[in-house]
């Protein structure tokens, strides 16, 4: 199983219940397309480096998840559909390696 990170950045206009709603619809599409969400942080309304259509604030969801390779290629195309994601970055996460201790 792979593990990605994905930061999604939602319409600053929505309220606080709409916005949950479409957290939950974020993770209900990750889970019905055998996905595993391990970790979800809602960040928050944080300031935009520049403007994505028209906004200048921006919703910050981060969400930590597993699932098979084609799990990406099911998930994304009704990302991109939905109008309140302004945008949205996957990043396949490398597993993480012990480092032994240095001795001097």
């Amino acid at each position: 199983m792979n593990t990605y990170e994905g930061m999604f950045i939602l319409n600053p206009q929505l309220s606080d219940d709409e916005t949950a709603k479409v957290v939950a619809s974020i993770q209900e599409e990750i889970t019905k397309n055998a996905g595993r969400i391990t970790q979800v942080q809602i960040m928050g309304r944080l300031h935009l480096a520049f403007p994505i259509k028209k906004h200048k604030e921006g919703n910050y969801l981060l969400l930590n998840f597993g699932g098979d390779g084609s799990l990406l290629k099911k998930i994304l195309p009704k990302y991109r559909i939905n109008e309140n994601i302004l945008r949205n970055l996957i990043i396949k996460r490398k597993p993480s390696v012990a480092v032994a201790p240095v001795s001097k």
